[in-house]
């Protein structure tokens, strides 16, 4: 049983997954850019981010600017506990885009800081200390964010904010994917699923994503937008809108309260699919049955 609308999360996350996968192989692109700090106009391939496909096949026009290039590249991640991606697609991905340019493997780190930003920002010292010129850098928060690239820039060592913008921070470049849109996505999946299951007076729970990732207030300021006309006519009611989380265990308890609180809610927003299947697998242990409480994702 699942109380998922289906399309609405094959939506969100398809947009989600292609445009990062995109940006992410772009990232590259900038970040053998960086290192080939001598190279001229010629020596730069005549790509665009819309050259960059899922199959890889840009990234063999940037060997020669590979080739040029001086020191390493340290990629930090933040974490593996509230989303299985970090290992199961960035990571990889990463390996594959960096080997079809003709990147060596000695010649990139990758470290996953654990959901610690003490680590972190240790993670980005030691790669600097090997030898790292560009850090691709995806933080944990603002907060961390601005600590590693202060420390960066102090060495003369560039900075790529990847996927997750460091609010405050002094980075060189900026790769992500539109989070706006995305947020836009799981607004009209909700209003899309509501009519389908002809849900009757929806009372919605908004969830978001951590306070500290940027990218949950971009998703939320998507879906809200979509929302809010909705709401203020009257044919939804805002049953709420708690703290944000990437922990699903927590996003889960958060749920159970509001669900107590407010027992006549019948729909929920959630940021992303790891929170969305915390909640679901709740209403399956209270019998919820299926196509009756629209859950995002």
């Amino acid at each position: 049983m699942s109380s998922t609308c289906g399309q609405n999360r094959k939506s969100g996350l398809g947009l989600k997954s292609s445009a990062k996968g995109i940006g992410l192989l772009a990232g590259f692109g900038v970040a053998f850019g960086a290192l080939a700090t001598g190279a001229v106009a010629q020596d730069v391939p005549a790509i665009t981010a819309d050259s960059f496909t899922a199959d890889f096949s840009a990234m063999k026009q940037l060997a020669p600017l590979v080739a040029k290039g001086q020191g390493k590249i340290g990629v930090l991640l933040p974490e593996t506990t509230t989303s299985a991606r970090y290992t199961s697609f960035d990571q990889p991905y990463l390996e594959q885009a960096f080997k079809e340019a003709g990147l060596p493997a000695d010649q990139y780190i990758i470290s996953n800081a654990q959901g610690s930003e003490a680590t972190q920002l240790t993670q980005a010292q030691t790669a600097i200390s090997e030898g790292a010129t560009v850090l691709v850098f995806d933080p944990i928060s603002s907060g961390v964010g601005i600590a590693v690239e202060t420390y960066a820039k102090e060495r003369g060592v560039k900075v790529i904010d990847y996927d997750r913008l460091t609010v405050g921070g002094s980075r060189d470049y900026y790769v992500s994917f539109d989070n706006v849109s995305v947020g836009t996505l799981i607004g009209e999946g909700m209003v899309s699923c509501l009519e389908a299951w002809k849900v009757d007076k929806p009372n919605i729970l908004v969830m978001a994503g951590a306070a500290t990732d940027n990218n949950a207030t971009l998703f939320a300021q998507g879906y809200k937008g979509v929302l809010k006309s909705h709401f203020d006519s009257g044919a939804y009611v805002n049953a709420g809108e708690p703290a944000g989380t990437w922990d699903p265990p927590v996003a889960r308890t958060t749920f159970e309260q509001q669900l107590t609180a407010h027992q006549d809610l019948n729909a929920v927003v959630t940021p992303n699919d790891d929170n969305a299947n915390a909640v679901i697998s709740y209403l399956k242990t209270i019998n919820v049955p299926p196509k009756t409480f629209p859950t995002t994702g």
